[in-house]
């Protein structure tokens, strides 16, 4: 039971990486009748300056009413926003933390995908314009590079945080080969019982994939039941926002100097990741 006129604060948090399976085990997490997702998946308070100014208010009524053990917060944004670690040590020092990366090339080629979808470029753009513009210096608005950015984001958040603090997963294999075993291994972290959850397999189901092309990001956006019609039209049609093959190169390189520091960290191979 949560202590009277205390307000009601997230105890774990979810905090990315984009596009690493974090909405897919956020959803697994929420159907344990001890967790408490609040209003939304992402409450985006800690990258949020008005949200954060005033936190408490914030979560007390994103939770209100709740009296589930686990309070979660799962906003992939606040792993690589430079802001957000020290705003949430400060609110909630005893927090627990759940991290999922993914190969870092593969993420940007997947957040490119979702900004299509999103209508946050035109239609048609080429993704191996966009991001060799990113490579050689350009602004990263949409922090499509940024958010793979992985080893600055957990060097500040392990300063902050013990180490026993973390789940690390590996979205390769944690999220699309072993998500059963994952899922119970993210339920002995925050100290749930596994007996009390409906281990239903069709819950298991990983998330409908970011339409690769344009136009199957259009039909998605647009059209109801546009995501079934986008998979065809990725089936049959190239991707026009795909990268060329020398810029996925440029994305290896640029990201393979912190390969090996993320593995000490992560405390296991991360080889798939070279290509």
């Amino acid at each position: 039971m949560h202590p009277v006129n205390e307000p009601l604060l997230p105890n774990a948090f979810i905090l990315g990486a984009q596009k690493a399976g974090t909405t897919w085990l956020a959803k697994l997490l929420s159907a344990h009748p001890d967790v408490d997702l609040g209003l939304t998946k992402e409450a985006h308070c800690f990258n949020h300056e008005e949200r954060a100014s005033d936190f408490e208010q914030f979560y007390s009524r994103h939770f209100e009413g709740s009296t589930a053990k686990v309070r979660l917060d799962a906003t992939p944004n606040y792993l690589c926003d430079p802001d957000v670690p020290n705003k949430l040590a400060a609110a909630c020092p005893d927090a627990t933390l759940i991290l999922s990366l993914r190969n870092p090339v593969d993420r940007v080629v997947s957040a490119l995908s979702h900004g299509v979808a999103q209508g946050w470029f035109p239609m048609g753009v080429h993704s191996s314009d966009y991001v060799g513009r990113l490579l050689d210096g350009e602004d990263d608005e949409r922090l499509i590079l940024s958010f793979s950015d992985y080893l600055p984001a957990l060097r500040k958040w392990l300063e902050l945080f013990p180490r026993d603090r973390f789940q690390f997963l590996v979205f390769e294999e944690d999220v699309s080969d072993t998500q059963v075993q994952t899922l119970e291994r993210s339920m002995d972290h925050l100290s749930l019982d596994r007996e009390a959850f409906d281990w239903d397999e069709s819950k298991f189901r990983s998330p409908n994939p970011t339409p690769k092309s344009s136009v199957g990001s259009y039909l998605a956006r647009y059209l109801p039941g546009g995501g079934r019609l986008a998979a065809v039209v990725d089936r049959v049609s190239p991707a026009s926002n795909s990268l060329r093959s020398v810029d996925e190169r440029r994305l290896v390189e640029h990201f393979a100097a912190d390969r090996a520091e993320i593995e000490k960290i992560l405390g296991r191979s991360l080889s798939h990741w070279q290509s």
